[in-house]
This record gives structure tokens, C-alpha cells and sequence, in this order.
């Protein structure tokens, strides 16, 4: 049933993902209301810890392209996230 769930969100997620990057904000919307607000509640928490875990090894001096590979994002989202943290300090 946990492992069940898991998928779903993730696929849930991955294709709300996708849409918003083709700009189709209708299917984005349709696979955001598919979640439960307990599994969003979830996502972000779990995009919380990552954050802290990010901004930690930035302080670190941890290059951004390890950070990137760690977290399978991208150096634009790193850089983006790196700009984010700037700008409210």
C-alpha cells in the first residue's frame, strides 16, 4: 500500500510537472487536485528538508554541480534556489 502510494504521488507529480513546462496549466491543475492535500502537505515537507539539506552544503562550499547531481536537479534549479537564498538574506 506505501510503495503504491509513493508511485502514484510520483507519477503525479512528474506529469503535473511536465504539463506546467509545456504550458498546459489545465492538465498541471488537473494532476495537482489528483494528490490528496495530506501527499501535498507530504511533497512539501519533504521539498523543506531537501531546501535545508541544500542550503547546509552552499555554506559548505559544496560546488553546485555536485549539489545538482546529489539531488538530480538541474544546475538552473541550484542557481535558481542559490539566487532565492541571496535575495532574502
Amino acid at each position: 500500500m506505501k510503495f503504491q502510494r509513493s508511485v502514484r504521488i510520483a507519477c503525479a507529480l512528474t506529469k503535473q510537472q511536465e504539463y506546467k513546462e509545456k504550458g498546459d496549466d489545465f492538465m498541471a491543475i488537473q494532476y495537482a487536485t489528483f494528490l490528496s492535500e495530506e501527499e501535498r502537505v507530504a511533497e512539501k515537507a519533504k521539498g523543506m528538508t531537501i531546501a535545508r539539506e541544500i542550503y547546509r552544503l552552499l555554506t559548505q562550499n559544496v560546488p553546485i554541480n555536485e549539489i545538482a547531481n546529489m539531488y538530480q536537479l538541474s544546475i538552473e534549479e541550484v542557481e535558481e534556489f542559490t539566487d532565492d537564498l541571496l535575495q532574502r538574506a
